[in-house]
């Protein structure tokens, strides 16, 4: 879903910018633009790196409904 926003929302700034003449928020040459690709993908593929070092594990609590019972 937060890619489909980002896309969206992408294409509007894009879209403004063109319409009412605007300088785009974008590097003018190709040397610029692998730049933000490159930190676009480090951002995004640090994030599942970082969240699993900030969510602690806690450790399974037993439960009736996970232990066996003795019927």
């Amino acid at each position: 879903m937060r890619i489909i926003v980002g896309l969206i929302l992408s294409f509007i700034i894009g879209f403004s910018c063109r319409w009412f003449d605007l300088p785009a928020p974008s590097p003018p040459e190709i040397f610029g633009v692998f730049l933000v690709v490159a930190m676009t993908l480090g951002y995004v593929a640090a994030g599942p790196f970082m969240h699993k070092k900030s969510a602690p594990q806690a450790p399974p609590a037993a439960t009736a409904a996970q232990t066996p019972s003795a019927k």
